[in-house]
């Protein structure tokens, strides 16, 4: 199963056949927040950290995700709460 939900892979996979064929990450070094999948097809908020490595003539293409569920909530909880506070 692909943690890349179904509306995204399109661009996904044309950004990685791009990567593979150029040996070229452009968002390498950045770190995205977008929406994951589970298995049960139900999103939620990752923050996606890619990497590239040179070998030489060889690359290596790394990809850090970590599901950031909570920290999202906590943020949302906060922002109601000054919103309270301004009303």
């Amino acid at each position: 199963e692909r943690i890349v939900p179904e509306h995204y892979l399109d661009g996904h996979n044309a950004a990685f056949g791009e990567a593979v064929a150029s040996g070229h990450l452009k968002h390498a070094g950045a770190v995205h927040e977008l929406a994951g999948r589970h298995k049960d097809g139900s999103e939620f908020p990752i923050e996606l950290s890619l990497a590239q490595y040179d070998f030489g003539s060889n690359y290596l293409f790394s990809a850090i995700i970590r599901d950031i569920s909570e920290r999202m909530a906590a943020n949302k909880a906060l922002h109601e709460q000054a919103m309270a506070l301004l009303a």
